[in-house]
């Protein structure tokens, strides 16, 4: 579940575990995308469930790494 809108994209909630869904990994937002655009989608998605998939879990901090927008076959997605 999306808790919060943060600098880097928005804090997630994951199994009672917390994580980050980097702006550049939300589905929808690319590149040339406007900052008043980026801005909305984020804001659309605070307390929606998402389906996400872990790019990267650091041990050592406990730092969760999530995306919507990982190509098939990478990881089978968290339900």
């Amino acid at each position: 579940m999306v808790q919060a809108r943060v600098p880097k994209g928005l804090a997630v909630v994951i199994y009672g575990l917390h994580g980050l869904l980097p702006t550049g990994q939300v589905r929808g937002v690319r590149r040339r995308t406007p900052q008043a655009e980026v801005d909305r989608l984020l804001r659309q998605r605070l307390g929606q469930e998402l389906r996400v998939n872990v790019l990267r879990l650091e041990s050592d901090t406990g730092h969760l790494f999530v995306s919507e927008r990982v190509p098939v076959g990478y990881q089978l997605p968290l339900l």
